[in-house]
């Protein structure tokens, strides 16, 4: 806010009120407000404070919330020694409900100027809300992944499947619709897509077990190539594999997963 309650505590809202002035702050707050009214679910509640006399920041900033979000109410708070009633005469409606708003003064209370609105959420025009929900499109893997799949006791419908770059991620069943918002991690990271062929990822071989990857490698974890794998090292595994025996390894340690090796040569090159 412009933070005209903190003027004689800190002399660089002031200068911040000089530059911006309570215009400035006040989009923000609806910005904010806005934001804050979208995600919050029918019947909870939302306390909106500020450290400002500015009634465009203070009842304004609440007059507009119930504008535009109708299913909103203002709560009377309890009373406090030194709490004043919010003013709708400084609104531009006048909407008494805003006298259930509170406003401290510093010559009611010990303190300096701010404002609090307590509000509850309910059902937007009686209807109940729905998600919207991420469409699903037809389609088939890609021919790498067809081939590495072969080999994995689950097949991933196609229509779940997200390709960003050359990165592969599974998403969940009927997940919201979330374009738009940034996630580090939409879904389970499958692999990559290299110069037609399929990596499988990190993330990949702990979703894994031995009963649903054709081709593992176990380990005990009292053997020492156990420490040498985690460390990135190739491994010799000739007392472990067929001569002749080729390609991707899901590694078990004491029948658990650990990761990826690709074999050749009676060596694992390591893919952890």
């Amino acid at each position: 806010c412009s933070g005209e309650g903190m003027f004689r505590k800190d002399k660089k809202m002031a200068k911040a009120w000089e530059e911006h002035g309570p215009e400035f702050f006040s989009r923000l707050q609806r910005s904010i407000i806005t934001q804050a009214a979208q995600m919050l679910k029918p019947g909870g509640m939302l306390l909106y404070s500020t450290c400002t006399f500015d009634a465009l920041e203070n009842e304004g900033t609440i007059e507009y919330l119930l504008q535009e979000y109708p299913e909103f109410q203002i709560l009377e708070m309890t009373p406090y020694e030194g709490f004043s009633r919010g003013r709708p005469e400084f609104s531009s409606s006048g909407n008494p409900e805003l006298a259930k708003t509170v406003r401290i003064f510093p010559h009611h209370m010990h303190g300096e100027g701010h404002f609090l609105a307590l509000l509850k959420k309910g059902e937007a025009d009686g209807e109940e809300k729905t998600v919207p929900r991420r469409e699903r499109t037809g389609g088939k893997l890609p021919e790498a992944m067809e081939e590495f799949f072969r080999d994995v006791s689950w097949k991933p419908d196609p229509a779940r499947l997200e390709i960003h770059g050359e990165q592969v991620y599974y998403m969940p069943e009927d997940i919201p619709d979330v374009r738009g918002l940034r996630f580090l991690r939409t879904g389970l990271y499958l692999g990559e897509l290299k110069k037609q062929r399929f990596e499988p990822s990190q993330a990949f071989a702990m979703a894994l077990s031995r009963d649903t990857y054709a081709h593992t490698l176990t380990l005990s974890s009292a053997d020492e190539r156990v420490i040498r794998y985690l460390k990135g090292e190739t491994i010799d595994v000739d007392d472990l594999v067929q001569s002749g025996e080729k390609g991707w390894r899901l590694v078990l340690v004491d029948g658990y997963p650990l990761g990826w090796g690709k074999l050749g040569g009676g060596t694992l090159k390591n893919k952890y």
